[in-house]
């Protein structure tokens, strides 16, 4: 797949948001990859009425577009309530275009029974994730996890690969799913002590870091007592030069929180938020209301705390 960076938003041919990515952004970035010869991709967190781009440029999960799902107003669902999200909005429209691509079969049947079945098995699972709705438990997930993704490794009964070749492709691919894992778990375990740290100097419900580190998991085994009434995490923005702050679960994985924030204010973005929250930098509220930001460390306290006050 050809993708090349720019820092010009006038030669982008797809623009999503900066900072820390997460499966959906690479999903969809795939999946358009596999549409198009070039990606040319311009990663940004705030579009304005001042930048120039290319007509045909696809605008994604930033500035409200069409694969843009955070607009409050316009929360596409799937029939057993699972929202659509960038990868899956991108596969509606493109999916068969892709398929008949990547594969030039033309028969509509055999189309149809591949989009569904990678639909089912590969862009609904991901934009599950991307949801954080309480549907696992109605809506069990077939995904593809470690196990399966290996297995896909070893060579089709039409292919011309031997075993021996596919079993080296799937030990480089292990390798380093592997190694990121192990530097993930390391990296996790440095940042014990800078979150035990931060519950130390905790003040009313709130704990801050001056610069993000894996805290969820630190802060849920801690044994100091301050560990418990915390509420919210704030920490420096992985995405734009502003600050988040993060609801605590109540354990690892879960989607309930210690504390919620107020319904009105999820899914907002800039005047609107800030409208209605009082807070004159707020920049969002995540749909699922577990997240959001403003400019300046002191707003985003004050954002934090109204919340524990609502």
């Amino acid at each position: 797949m050809n993708i090349e960076f720019t820092k010009d938003p006038r030669e982008a041919t797809l623009i999503t948001h900066g900072g820390t990515f997460h499966s959906a952004d690479i999903l969809s970035t795939v999946l358009l990859g596999k549409l198009f010869d070039k990606v040319v991709l311009y990663r940004t967190n705030e579009i304005s009425r001042r930048m120039y781009f290319r007509k045909d440029a696809i605008i994604m999960n930033v500035g409200f577009g069409e694969f843009d799902p955070h607009n409050p107003e316009d929360k596409p669902c799937r029939p057993n309530g699972i929202s659509y999200r960038a990868p899956g909005l991108i596969w509606k429209k493109f999916g068969y275009d892709i398929i008949i691509k990547q594969t030039k079969i033309h028969d509509i049947f055999i189309i149809e029974e591949i989009f569904n079945s990678i639909e089912k098995k590969l862009i609904i699972p991901v934009d599950y994730f991307d949801t954080k709705n309480i549907l696992k438990e109605k809506h069990p997930i077939d995904s593809i996890d470690i196990n399966k993704i290996i297995s896909c490794f070893n060579p089709d009964w039409d292919d011309t690969q031997s075993f021996d070749e596919a079993f080296i492709d799937a030990t480089n691919f292990m390798e380093v799913v592997f190694d990121k894992y192990l530097s993930r778990i390391i990296s996790k375990i440095k940042a014990r002590y800078i979150v035990e740290e931060a519950i130390d100097y905790s003040q009313d419900g709130l704990m801050f870091l001056p610069k993000f580190v894996p805290w969820l998991d630190s802060l849920l085994i801690s044994k100091n007592p301050k560990a418990e009434s915390i509420q919210f995490v704030i920490y420096p923005s992985l995405r734009s030069e502003g600050y988040n702050w993060q609801c605590i679960p109540l354990f690892s994985g879960s989607n309930i929180y210690r504390k919620d924030v107020p319904v009105c204010w999820r899914g907002l973005h800039g005047f609107q938020l800030r409208q209605v929250t009082g807070v004159p930098t707020a920049t969002f509220c995540h749909p699922s209301g577990y997240l959001g930001g403003a400019k300046t460390l002191q707003d985003t306290i004050a954002f934090a705390r109204k919340a524990i006050n609502s």
